[in-house]
């Protein structure tokens, strides 16, 4: 998924809450005005066969960007899993929660029990492709 944030800042951390089946995020990555993919974590989710988990991820130090990928392997964990949030923490100590997310697929889309893949949101409301 491909989260965007208000303010670029340089990357500390990075909160993800998995509120369903956390433990899928293997890699994140920041996207540059480009479009290009720079890594700054990879690794086991340390949120891995907890109910629930806001777990940090500590980026690599020196990336500025206000855009990001939580990229996740969705074979690692049965079932389907929920992201309800992220959230960019700069290491000038500011913290911000992403204003537009989209995914490059969505639970249910295909079956018609869920939102289309493209469908873009921002907080709690669809912005649409």
């Amino acid at each position: 998924m491909e989260l965007t944030f208000e303010k670029p800042v340089e990357i500390a951390q990075l909160m993800v809450r998995e509120t369903y089946n956390p433990g899928a995020v293997v890699r994140i990555t920041a996207v540059t005005d480009t479009g290009t993919e720079i890594p700054i974590w990879q690794g086991e989710d340390p949120g891995l066969g907890k109910p629930l988990s806001d777990s940090l991820f500590a980026a690599t130090a020196g990336v500025t960007t206000g855009r990001v990928r939580v990229h996740l392997d969705t074979k690692k964990v049965p079932g389907w899993n929920e992201v309800d949030a992220v959230q960019l923490i700069g290491r000038d100590g500011s913290r911000q929660w992403a204003k537009s997310a989209k995914a490059s697929s969505s639970y249910g889309g295909a079956q018609g029990g869920g939102l289309p893949a493209s469908d873009v949101f921002s907080g709690d409301t669809l912005l649409g492709q």
